[in-house]
């Protein structure tokens, strides 16, 4: 959470701005959500830090690396792999040898809400690739990801994947209107 406090302190483009704007209205709905509902308890506020983990730390290393594209796309590359090998693990050894029981499908992952939002957070990965790009694979396992993703139950980290992607599609309609326009 320091690393992430840090990284926000810093100069940041607007989609990572974006990006955390979406990371910090999860965190106030989720906890508007225990405030209201009367479950604010260490085990709910840990449990919100477990879903929002990956995403921090994300945005840690989208900040404070100064990495060079060849090893960001080898890294990209690596996670997507054994992030692919744990969908397979999940569809095909999981859920038919022990059931569709949520806490059950993780892959490699310990924890199945881990496992999910891992799917989540390379599910807008891809599809910010597939805007920049116009690659249809990179759409493929962005949604690919995302429907895998549901899997697990992790419901609040589908509703934050969805609207990340929601805004990063707003966000690439206005600039290419703009570009029609001027």
């Amino acid at each position: 959470v320091f690393l992430y406090v840090l990284a926000l302190a810093t100069k940041m483009t607007k989609r990572i701005l974006i990006l955390n704007l979406c990371i910090l209205g999860y965190l106030i709905i989720a906890i508007a959500t225990l405030v209201l509902g009367g479950n604010v308890s260490l085990d709910a506020i840990q449990d919100i830090y477990i879903r929002v983990a990956p995403f921090l730390f994300f945005i840690v290393v989208l900040q404070g690396s100064r990495i060079m594209r060849p090893e960001l796309k080898f890294f990209v590359k690596l996670f997507t792999v054994a992030l692919g090998l744990s969908v397979v693990i999940a569809l095909l050894y999981q859920i038919p040898f022990y059931g569709y029981y949520e806490d059950n499908i993780n892959g490699f992952f310990e924890d199945a809400h881990m496992f999910g939002d891992y799917l989540a957070v390379f599910s807008i990965v891809f599809f910010y690739d597939y805007i920049k790009t116009k690659k249809y694979n990179s759409l493929f396992w962005s949604f690919g990801f995302l429907l895998v993703s549901t899997f697990p139950k992790n419901e609040k980290v589908i509703a934050i994947n969805l609207f990340a992607i929601g805004i990063l599609f707003v966000y690439d309609l206005i600039r290419r209107a703009r570009g029609t326009l001027t």
